[in-house]
């Protein structure tokens, strides 16, 4: 499934990293809270009507799905990691600041000065990182 990612435009593909994030938690929380034991409380007053079907099937239903969902995003982190590893640290400090928090000009500033280079040596860092992450999504 993770050969869905080979080849990814590295703007793009990390621009999702927090808000896949912030999902895989709320996904990972929504599965936990599904009772696990079907329990019927008797003294709640009886609905009649609403959709046919067995509760324990439309729960499992439910299950199913959201574990799709989390094991989607898991590979979508997989991915994200096996590239990180292949990253030099002034790579990762690139992708980080301006792709993945998405900064502007005062974040460009900032990488400038801790990387002790000029705008154009900044924007070259940045072509060779995106190639970079285009050349190694090609084969993990």
């Amino acid at each position: 499934m993770i050969e869905k990612y080979k080849g990814v435009d590295a703007e793009k593909f990390f621009k999702e990293y927090i808000p896949n994030k912030k999902r895989l938690a709320r996904l990972k929380k929504e599965r936990e809270d599904i009772p696990t034991e079907f329990n019927t409380d008797w003294e709640q007053e009886r609905v009649t009507g609403g959709e046919p079907g067995d509760p324990t099937q439309q729960k499992l239903f439910k299950i199913l799905a959201l574990d799709e969902k989390i094991k989607e995003l898991e590979e979508y982190f997989k991915a994200c990691d096996l590239i990180f590893e292949e990253l030099t640290s002034d790579e990762k400090k690139i992708v980080e600041a301006l792709f993945i928090r998405n900064g502007g000009y005062r974040v460009r500033l900032d990488l400038m000065d801790e990387l002790c280079c000029s705008e154009s040596k900044l924007k070259g860092m940045i072509r060779a990182t995106k190639n970079k992450v285009f050349l190694v999504s090609r084969w993990i």
